[in-house]
Formats: structure tokens, C-alpha cells, sequence
């Protein structure tokens, strides 16, 4: 059996049927009696589908099996998509709906015609090379992307969007030897079959194609794309395998299995929003015509459909989504199952019922039209049938036939039309009984006129409405045109008896409008007299301070006084303080309690007024209260607000130390202080501060305590009080102490030796003392004769530690003594006879020796360091030197240090020598052995140099003559030598020594 042929979304399927859609508008109008889309001529069926966006609408674009191509926006709002018509001969193949306003439509010769929104600009598609044709397309929201005759993809910018770029251009071209057959496009991502099998996926955002490659031994046959919930970077898509396997790629939810032994013929990724419900997710027709979903897709379930869903295509793009679903339209009757005899201008439920020929519910819309005199009909929104019945309202007048039509629509289902007339009755005779009062009072609160309608044969009466009027001038006396109690205007009439008043019922409904005439007796306004309770004296308080002022109203003639209010204002008219709305309805007196402001009203007399203010009704023609205003005034004292002093403080008090105290003021009444404090100590003042600040803080008060002796005082605070309070004080006894001596640590600068001096530095002290004593100590003890600020230091105390006591006194200060830090022991000093000297030849490699003479006592230990120029010759340090080649030239000198346990160390340098001279070689006679002969080898033989020479050279001599080149300790006698004698001559060599030369005796006779 062959395998069911897969279909590319868009392209033409073998076996067509009626589109369905699945959860998409049908962008139905109330204009005319339009034929839609999905609506086919008998005999032709759609062969394909493909949806799009058109700003805030869903576009489909219907192939149909007759070659022509209907689009459909799914936003009444919006016009329709006008398709060009097709040259003879030639029918379109393939379509695909625009998500940004340009649709491509490929043509049988393998052309490509666009449908355009309105001021969407005419996209610029490349002329094709001669001989090759178009062969599939797909818009996506940049432009489209369509496949030539020869494999590549070209790419067509159009739409609103047209400047956002086309993506993964460099991937158009396949490699070598390859074609695409296949192209879908969704948002700015793209996908495409390549003829090797494998899919070529460009996803935005991505900087370079994907390739995703079938499973080994299968191909791709068919692939979908869709952007993501979220935006395109979640895109995805799913391809289709030859063995019937769909796979996913990007962010792809995974696929549902196919069923085993099933094909799938038509695949679509499939995205629903807002993702936050739905999300991302898939959909695929088998070869059976069943329709299997996965992912968001599942949470929106195609529409219930009678018989097999015989499903042939699938296409998504957001709410849009289509199904053609095999098979013809099947027929819908409509029932009017509700009375369409009515009342005259009534609204009355018109109810349809909706059915297919076995009974079952379509799913569809159905309006409400009204029929011209020219036969067209007006139609109304569309409603949903729910459960195969629809509702509607229908109201009219005067009395009549009225022709009306219901019009159902909703693919796979054919329109049906149904003609429907009303018959709307004449108005019925009515009723009026009406129940008023004899008499008012002008501007009076509440009065109502009840009233009854009824109408012949029970008629409705509800929708009139009902007005009372003085008659004589026809001014309204209702506010309100309710049936029942209609309140009554008591500010119209004037004073005066039986009055002519006329209750009209006017209505446009089922019963006929009739009237009612009465008299009443109108009275004058009452009048009141207002009075106040209380005694209006307070103290003065300026944080929300209220006083409480009983009042009372009565009327004279002893009526109601309905509603109204107290007010209490000042001289100025500013309100001091109201009731809020009171209520009396029968007593004739009303008393309440009103609290008066006092925030802003100083100290002293006021004058005040306490008024009764009727509260005016607003729904009067001349709006007033229920009786007269009245009023009352007085006079309103207000006092200082009483204060307390407060002073928080110790009792004791440093002599000379300036300080401040603490002073609360606490007024009774008010949160704000201000004024002055003072401070007194025995009646003279020592400090003054202004209060100003919030009650019960405190303030800082100065006591300036410079000319106050130490003992015992008495010090007062008093608050001079304002024009808002009174004043007060407090008092209480304090003891001023002395004062302390601020005084650092006492030092001894100086070095603690036996007749050294030492001085005693006493530092800054604050204040500086009248009088200084000093007390120099040794180990503690008292050195006698010691009380001055330095010391000479006595034989008597070596070896002890010396401090010494200052002590500093002041009137009305305590004296204060510091003792200094003791010193180290006293140490002793040496006494040397006479300055060190240097024995010996100052000459390189002689020993010179240094004499210390006679120190008193004898030092314990003694070091040496020798100089030279000055500067110490590291590791000499003995009492003998051996003088380095290096101090040639220079002078030598001596330092010598001894020290003793109890004595200071002491370092005397002896006087500088003369000049080192070089040294000199101490060397023996030079030998020649060896054969005296020609041809034998002679050697120099130069025995124990000191000290030994850092370099020697030789030079030997036949006849008194140096032989060139006989520089060596060694010497091979020439023939030129014979019958003479050979010496040898050596020289030495050494930094700081003078060059010694040395030749030896004459050999005998060369032989």
C-alpha cells in the first residue's frame, strides 16, 4: 500500500474538504449579507491553509480545489484581503498568510503574486533567471523566503517590517550538489528541507544556521517553525521523518509518538497566548483524519464536529489556527422558540434554537438583522451559539408587524437564514390612585406623595413615569419619577391654602399614560432660637486644644427641626468649631456638646457666636433647611496656660568650671515654650537662655561659676513666662568644690651619672600654680639640699634611681603633686690618664700595637677597633694589628672602649698616625740549576719570598744579554750560548709593596 504523501503547510493537498477553525475568529460583519471565506461554490472544496498576523489580527489565506484563493481577517474592523485575479489558464498552488501585512501566493507557471495590507509598500520580488520558476514560499516577519527551480532560497523583504533584517543569509545557497524542496518561515527564524534529507534550521538571535540531521537510514520529508512563547529566543520547530517520526530541535517541547501504522500527512508548530496559559507546543494530521496535539496545543482542543473529524491540513500562527476537515458543509436549522407576539415597546427575549439535521449543536454564530424595505438586511454582532441555542432582545413601537431575520454562520456548517416577524400590541387603558399630604411647611424635609398605576388585563406598567406639578404653573413639585413614593419639592409653592397640584403617569410601554388633581396647604418656614450652656473660660493651649461648649436649638411654635448644624465662630466669622449634621423629627429641641479650636486664638477676650444653621435640601428648587437660622453670642476667655519650673542637676559644682543645667518648663496646657530662663547663685545672675522648643524638653541653662568662690550657695532658676504663660521657678542649694590641676606626667631630662644634671620638666599644668616645690629622691629617700627644679648628681648616689616630686598650689584649687618616672641606677665614670697611642712601624706588614695607658678604676672589659682614614677595618679588633696592603697612604688610628658593671661606658680614639708606607720584600739569592752545557734545560731556582710576591717574572741573560722570550723559570740553553755565561734575573711583585729585583750569579762556561 503507498504511503500517505506529506503535506507542507500551504502547499496543495491531493484530497481537499471544508475548512474549520480552531479557536480563530471569523471576522464576521454586520454590514450586508456578505459571503465568507470558508464558504465554497457546490463541488469545490480547500486544499490548503495558512495563517498569519496582521497587527492585532489573525489573516488566513483558503487554497481552494478551483485554483483561486480567498483570505480571511478574523477583526470585523479591518477590510478583507483583495487576491488578484488569475490570467487565464493559470490557478494558484501553493499560499502563505503575511505576519506582517504581505501575503505570498505561488502560481502555477512559478510566479509569485502578493496580497497587501492597506499602506503596506509593493515588495521588489527578483526577476527569476530564464528558464527557472519558484517552486515553494513562506513569509515570515521581515519578508518572505522562497525556493527556485534550482534549490536556492531567495529571499523577498516586505511588510510593515521590511527594514528588520532577513536572517541566515548565508546559508540561501546549500552546499554543492544539494537543493532545498522545502521552505517555512515564522517571525525572523526559518527552516528549510534540504534534498539530502536533512533539515537547515536559522534560528534568530543565532549568528549561523543549524543543521539537524535525520536519524542514519531516514529523511526529513516536512518541517514547521514557530518564534516561542516568549520570544524567538525560545524558537523551535519539528520536522518529520520518512519512517513517520517527528523531531524536535531549539527550544521544541517534546513531540507526542505517532500512533503505530499511522502516517502523519500535515504537522504545524504550534504557539498559544499569552504563554503565561498555554505556551508552546504542536499539532499533526494523520492519515486517518484524526488530529494529534502535544504541548500548549492540548489546552486548546479543536471544536467538536459531528461525524469523523477527517482531518486534511493543519496551520497556526497565534489564535489563528485552521483545520480542513474532509467532506462537505453540513446543513443547520434555525427555531425561534419564543413568543413573537409582544408587548407594545417591551423588552422581550427573543430565544433561537440552532441544530443540524440529526439534532446535534453546531458550533458557529448566529445574528439578528432587520430586513429593509429593499429585501437587504442590517445585521446585528454576532453571538455564540452555546449548546444549540443562541438569545437575543428585541423592543419596538407603535403597534405593529415588524420583519426581522436570523442568519447562522460557522464552518464546517452551512449559512442558514431565517425570516422572522414580530407582531407588537396596542398600549393598555390604566389607573392612578394617589395618597398626599393636606399641608407643609416650605423647604420641609420627607414629604412624599404615594402613588398606584394598574392597567387593564394586567398589563405592565413599569418603564413609565410619574411627576407631581403645581398646577397654576405647571413647575415640577417631584424629584424623582419613580413609582410609589415620589418625594415632593416643599421650596416651590408658596405660603397659601388648597393649592392645585397634578400627579401625571406618562409612559411608552404596554399601559396608556392617565393623570391625578389634589389640593394642599402650605406654611411658613418655622422659626428657632439658639442659646449656649456653658461657661466659656479656658486656659490658653495651642496643640489641637478644644473646649467643650453645650448648645441647644428650639423651635418657637414647637415643630420638627429636621436637620442642621451648630457652628461657634469668632469675631472675624471664622469657624471655631460645628457639630456635624444633626436629626430632630419630632422633639422641637436639639442640644449637643461642640468643641471650639483654640489652636491660633491668643490670651484674652474673645467674642463668639454660636449659630444654628438648617442644612439646605439640594434636591429643592430653592434650596433652604426645615426651619430659620438663629444665633446666640458671648464673649470667650482665654487665660495664660500655667507653668512648672524644673531644673535637673547635682548639687556639686567645680570652682572656675563654667556649666549649664537642665530646665524643663512644663506649661498645662499648650506644647510650645517660649520666653527666657535666668539662673541666680545667693541673688546675683550667672546665665541666661531663651526657651523656645516643644514642652518638656530641656534646656540648656549657662551657670558661669568664674567669680564664685568654693562653699556652699543657693541657686535659682526662674521662666520669665510670655504673652502666652505664666512664669515660675525653682530653687535649690549647691556646694561649689575646688578645682582640679590639670597637669601632665613630670620628667627628667638628663643623663643619671655621677655629676651630670639632671632637670625636672613639670609640663603645661591648667591652671598654672601660684607656687612650685620640687623634692628630688634616691631610691625614694630625700636627697638633702635637693628642692630646686634641677640636680647635680652626688658621688652618694651612684648606683641608685632618681625621681623627683613637683607639687603645684592655687586659691580655691587642691593641691596636686606628680612624681616623676625613676631614672636607671646611677653609673659611675671612668678617668684614663692620658688618650690611647699606637706603637710600632706604620709601614704594610708591620704589627703596630695599641697602649690604653692607666684608666681609674680598671675597666672590667676593654675593645679595640682600628681605623683607618677614620673609618673602622672590619674584624681588627685586638690589641695588635697587622697594616693591610690596603692602608697604604692612609692613617691609623685607635678606638678603645671600656666599661665596667655601675659605670658608663666610655670610648677614647687614639691620636692618627703618619702615612703607611709601602712594605717591603724580604727575599733570598737566586740559584741556577741544571747542566751547563748546549741543549740542557737550566732552571731558576728563587727560594721563600715574605711575603710572597703576587707576581714574578723572569728574564735570563747569556753574556750579560737578555735572550728574547726567555721569560720562564726554566731555560733550554742555546748553541748562540756556548762559551758564555747565563744569570737569570727575577722580579716580584704586590699590591702595597715596593718591587723587589733579584739576579742570581753567572753559571760557568757553556760547554
Amino acid at each position: 500500500m503507498e504511503t500517505p504523501r506529506f503535506i507542507q503547510e500551504g502547499t496543495r493537498a491531493d484530497n481537499g474538504g471544508q475548512a474549520v477553525p480552531w479557536g480563530a475568529g471569523l471576522g464576521l460583519r454586520a454590514d450586508d449579507d456578505t459571503t465568507y471565506a470558508w464558504e465554497l461554490p457546490p463541488g469545490v472544496t480547500h486544499t490548503a491553509v495558512s495563517t498569519g498576523g496582521t497587527g492585532s489580527a489573525g489573516i488566513t489565506m483558503f487554497l481552494r480545489s478551483d485554483g483561486r484563493v480567498v483570505g480571511l481577517v478574523d477583526d470585523d474592523r479591518q477590510s478583507q484581503p483583495v487576491v488578484p485575479e488569475l490570467p487565464d489558464g493559470l490557478e494558484y498552488t501553493a499560499v502563505s498568510a503575511g505576519q506582517n501585512g504581505a501575503s505570498f501566493l505561488l502560481r502555477s507557471d512559478g510566479a509569485l503574486v502578493t496580497v497587501l495590507r492597506p499602506s503596506v509598500p509593493t515588495p521588489q520580488v527578483p526577476a527569476l533567471p530564464a528558464g527557472m520558476s519558484y517552486s515553494a514560499v513562506d513569509v515570515g516577519l521581515a519578508g518572505a523566503y522562497a525556493v527556485r527551480s534550482d534549490g536556492q532560497i531567495v529571499g523577498i523583504k516586505a511588510g510593515w517590517s521590511s527594514s528588520l533584517p532577513l536572517t541566515c543569509t548565508d546559508a540561501f545557497i546549500p552546499p554543492a550538489g544539494l537543493k532545498y524542496t522545502a521552505v517555512n518561515a515564522d517571525h525572523l527564524s526559518w527552516a528549510a528541507v534540504r534534498s539530502d534529507g536533512a533539515v537547515v534550521y536559522c534560528r534568530y538571535g543565532n549568528s549561523s544556521a543549524q543543521v539537524v540531521t535525520p536519524a542514519a537510514g531516514t529523511r526529513f520529508v516536512g518541517v514547521d517553525v514557530a518564534r516561542g512563547p516568549d520570544g524567538n529566543a525560545q524558537g523551535f520547530g519539528y520536522a518529520l521523518r520518512d519512517d513517520n517520526v517527528i523531531v524536535g530541535f531549539g527550544s521544541a517541547p517534546e513531540p507526542a509518538a505517532v500512533p503505530v501504522g499511522r502516517a502523519v500527512v500535515g504537522l504545524s508548530a504550534h504557539v498559544t497566548y499569552p504563554s503565561a496559559e498555554h505556551g508552546s507546543g504542536g499539532a499533526a494530521v494523520l492519515d486517518d483524519g484524526t488530529l494529534l496535539t502535544w504541548g500548549g496545543a492540548e489546552a486548546a482542543p479543536p471544536p467538536d464536529l459531528p461525524g469523523p473529524l477527517g482531518a486534511v491540513a493543519v496551520s497556526e500562527y497565534g489564535s489563528a489556527k485552521w483545520l480542513i476537515r474532509a467532506g462537505n458543509a453540513a446543513a443547520v436549522e434555525l427555531e425561534v422558540t419564543s413568543p413573537t407576539t409582544v408587548d407594545y415597546n417591551q423588552l422581550t427575549d427573543v430565544e433561537v434554537a440552532v441544530r443540524t439535521a440529526d439534532g446535534t449543536s453546531p458550533s458557529g454564530w448566529v445574528r439578528f438583522g432587520d430586513v429593509r424595505d429593499d429585501g437587504t438586511t442590517s445585521w446585528g454582532a454576532p453571538k455564540k451559539v452555546v449548546d444549540g441555542r443562541v438569545a437575543f432582545t428585541f423592543r419596538a413601537s407603535p403597534a405593529g408587524t415588524y420583519h426581522r431575520a436570523l442568519r447562522f454562520d460557522g464552518p464546517p456548517f452551512t449559512t442558514a437564514v431565517l425570516p422572522v416577524d414580530f407582531v407588537v400590541r396596542s398600549q393598555s387603558p390604566s389607573t392612578l390612585t394617589v395618597d398626599m399630604p393636606e399641608s407643609w411647611s416650605v423647604g420641609e424635609s420627607g414629604v412624599y406623595v404615594q402613588t398606584h398605576v394598574t392597567a387593564e388585563g394586567g398589563a405592565s406598567t413599569e418603564g413609565g413615569s410619574l411627576r407631581v406639578i403645581a398646577e397654576a404653573t405647571g413647575e415640577a413639585l417631584s424629584t424623582s419619577p419613580y413609582q410609589g413614593s415620589l418625594r415632593i419639592d416643599t421650596s416651590v409653592l408658596p405660603v397659601g391654602g388648597r393649592q392645585r397640584v397634578r400627579v401625571d403617569y406618562r409612559s411608552e410601554g404596554p399601559a396608556a399614560s392617565t393623570s391625578w388633581v389634589g389640593t394642599v396647604t402650605v406654611l411658613p418656614t418655622p422659626e428657632t432660637v439658639t442659646t449656649a450652656q456653658s461657661e466659656l473660660v479656658v486656659d490658653y493651649a495651642d496643640y489641637s486644644a478644644l473646649l467643650g461648649i453645650g448648645v441647644s436649638v428650639r423651635t418657637r411654635d414647637g415643630s420638627r427641626l429636621g436637620v442642621g448644624s451648630f457652628e461657634i465662630l469668632a469675631a472675624d466669622d471664622t469657624v471655631l468649631g460645628s457639630s456635624g449634621q444633626l436629626r430632630d423629627d419630632d422633639s422641637g429641641v436639639l442640644t449637643d456638646l461642640v468643641y471650639v479650636h483654640l489652636d491660633e486664638m491668643p490670651p484674652g477676650e474673645h467674642p463668639v457666636t454660636v449659630r444654628w444653621v438648617p442644612t439646605p435640601d439640594w434636591d429643592l428648587a430653592h434650596p433652604t433647611g426645615e426651619t430659620l437660622p438663629s444665633q446666640w453670642s458671648g464673649t470667650l476667655t482665654i487665660r495664660k496656660a500655667p507653668t512648672s519650673t524644673r531644673v535637673a542637676t547635682s548639687n556639686r559644682f567645680e570652682y572656675g568650671r563654667d556649666t549649664s543645667v537642665g530646665v524643663t518648663v512644663v506649661p498645662s496646657t499648650i506644647t510650645d515654650v517660649e520666653g527666657e530662663l535666668v539662673a541666680k547663685i545667693d541673688g546675683v545672675e550667672v546665665g541666661r537662655a531663651d526657651r523656645t522648643g516643644t514642652s518638656g524638653a530641656s534646656v540648656s541653662v549657662p551657670v558661669l561659676l568664674s567669680g564664685v568662690s568654693a562653699g556652699t550657695h543657693q541657686l535659682e532658676i526662674s521662666y520669665l513666662g510670655s504673652d502666652r504663660l505664666k512664669p515660675s521657678a525653682v530653687s535649690q542649694q549647691i556646694e561649689v568644690v575646688r578645682a582640679a590641676f590639670s597637669a601632665p606626667a613630670v620628667t627628667i631630662v638628663g643623663t643619671a651619672q655621677v655629676g651630670a644634671t639632671l632637670t625636672a620638666n613639670r609640663g603645661t599644668w591648667t591652671p598654672v600654680p601660684s607656687s612650685t616645690t620640687y623634692l628630688w629622691m634616691a631610691d625614694g629617700a630625700p636627697i638633702a639640699g635637693a628642692a630646686t627644679s634641677s640636680l647635680t648628681v652626688p658621688e652618694s648616689a651612684l648606683g641608685k634611681r632618681i625621681s623627683v616630686a613637683v607639687t603645684g598650689a592655687r586659691a580655691n584649687y587642691t593641691n596636686l603633686t606628680r612624681t616623676s618616672t625613676p631614672t636607671e641606677p646611677v653609673l659611675g665614670v671612668f678617668t684614663p690618664s692620658r688618650l690611647p697611642s699606637v706603637a710600632g712601624t706604620v709601614q704594610v706588614g708591620k704589627t703596630l700595637t695599641a697602649n690604653r695607658w692607666t684608666w681609674t678604676p680598671t675597666p672590667t672589659t676593654v675593645k679595640y677597633q682600628w681605623r683607618v682614614d677614620g673609618k673602622a677595618v672590619s674584624g681588627a679588633t685586638s690589641k695588635t694589628w697587622t697594616v693591610p696592603a690596603s692602608a697604604k697612604g692612609k692613617k691609623v688610628s685607635v678606638a678603645i672602649t671600656g666599661s665596667t658593671t655601675g659605670y658608663t661606658s666610655k670610648t677614647l680614639v687614639s691620636p692618627t698616625t703618619a702615612a703607611v708606607k709601602a712594605g717591603a720584600f724580604v727575599a733570598p739569592a737566586t740559584k741556577i740549576t741544571g747542566t751547563t752545557k748546549v741543549g740542557s734545560t737550566l732552571k731558576a731556582v728563587r727560594g721563600t719570598w715574605t711575603p710572597q710576591p703576587s707576581t714574578v717574572k723572569y728574564q735570563w741573560k747569556v753574556g750579560g744579554v737578555a735572550v728574547k722570550g726567555a721569560t720562564n723559570y726554566f731555560f733550554k740553553v742555546p748553541a748562540s750560548a756556548k762559551g758564555k755565561r747565563v744569570a737569570v734575573v727575577v722580579t716580584g711583585s704586590r699590591t702595597g709593596y715596593v718591587t723587589k729585583t733579584v739576579t742570581s750569579a753567572l753559571t760557568s762556561v757553556i760547554r
